[in-house]
């Protein structure tokens, strides 16, 4: 790399948002795969669980109070009848035999930012209830390789750098779909955050590419990608996933948040959760604040200084009914910092540092 290029890509340095496209080493460890044995493979996590639901028809679906929306919208309206049960990312047990669960309900759970050992009796005494679990935070948890649900997914996408793809696996050897065919509708939304995520590797690497361009390309890629019918994945993520190192992508996870939790774990004005199970990699960093306020000025202070926090997830405008007050407020009092296998050391003592000129550690 010339010296202006190299200039640049230090100036261009930046944390968080959309994955850019990554070149991983040849040789790095895969490890082993809660979904080796029988898997589909699917476009993305709401793809995952619709397909699960169309295949066991329930009358019932229970979903957590904290959830993502895009997960609920595509049974709003459908025959099967939305339930909501408290969960959340706060919680520190949760046992499905207190929820009034009926034969051909399915339920289901999240390990909410991958922190997993919480309490927790996932079994239920009623006769023909469904258990689906979503491990999309942390897919090869210690929980997600014993688990006993009827079916686990993973959005893979939120924690790899690939444009789309999602698992789907039964660890209890439920029937699983046929693979579905690779719908002609998402090849746009797919080649668009490619190649956003393209021109965002070369954005990083000090090329002439406007940070505005790739940006636009991964918003609406994102926006679309989970539209219309069911879909495969893609050829191309599914040949990264043939050899991904999620071995070695899970153990600088769990480096990361260790680093990046113990410089924040001295804030005064925010709090950050905790795993409780000592071999978790959380997903990331969440951080607390106790007002809405004073998480937007935060939010605001960090994106000035290239730190880019997720907010997972709105709640504002939920579409799924019987959301408790709490929970809706404790989405806009919270933010969470990735930790993903694309940053190192100096990039965690980078952020570290935007939070000391912020003024908020």
């Amino acid at each position: 790399m010339n010296v202006a290029r190299h200039a640049a890509a230090q100036a261009r340095w930046e944390y968080g948002s959309q994955f850019h496209w990554q070149r991983l080493r040849a040789g790095m460890q895969q490890g082993e795969l809660p979904w080796a044995t029988q898997s589909v493979r699917l476009g993305c996590g709401r793809d995952a669980l619709r397909v699960v639901v169309d295949e066991i028809g329930p009358s019932r679906l229970w979903l957590p109070s904290y959830l993502c929306q895009e997960l609920v919208t595509p049974f709003v309206g459908s025959d099967v009848e939305l339930c909501c049960y408290a969960d959340g990312p706060l919680e520190v047990s949760l046992d499905l035999r207190g929820i009034a669960l009926r034969p051909h309900d399915a339920i289901l759970v999240v390990n909410y930012f991958g922190l997993a050992g919480r309490s927790r009796v996932l079994a239920t005494d009623v006769q023909g209830v469904t258990v689906i679990e979503d491990h999309t935070h942390d897919p090869c948890s210690t929980w997600a390789q014993s688990s006993q649900a009827d079916y686990c997914f993973a959005s893979l996408r939120k924690s790899i750098p690939i444009p789309d793809g999602a698992v789907l696996w039964s660890p209890r050897d439920r029937d699983l779909p046929q693979f579905p065919p690779q719908e002609p509708e998402r090849s746009r939304p797919i080649q668009q955050l490619l190649s956003g995520m393209l021109m965002k590797a070369l954005y990083l690497d000090g090329h002439r590419v406007s940070k505005p361009s790739f940006r636009q390309l991964l918003h609406d890629g994102e926006e679309q990608i989970a539209q219309g019918t069911i879909s495969a994945i893609s050829p191309l993520s599914g040949a990264v996933l043939d050899g991904f190192p999620f071995e070695d992508w899970r153990s600088a996870r769990r480096n990361n948040f260790e680093r990046l939790a113990t410089g924040l774990r001295s804030a005064e004005s925010f709090a950050v959760i905790e795993p409780t199970d000592p071999h978790a990699a959380p997903f990331a960093v969440a951080c607390v604040f106790e007002e809405a306020d004073s998480c937007a000025v935060a939010h605001r202070s960090l994106v000035q200084r290239n730190v880019y926090p997720s907010r997972l997830w709105p709640l504002d405008e939920p579409a799924l009914e019987g959301i408790p007050d709490e929970h809706i407020q404790l989405a806009r009092r919270m933010f969470a910092l990735p930790c993903d296998g694309r940053y190192g050391p100096g990039d965690i003592d980078r952020v570290l540092q935007a939070f000391g000129h912020a003024g908020l550690v």
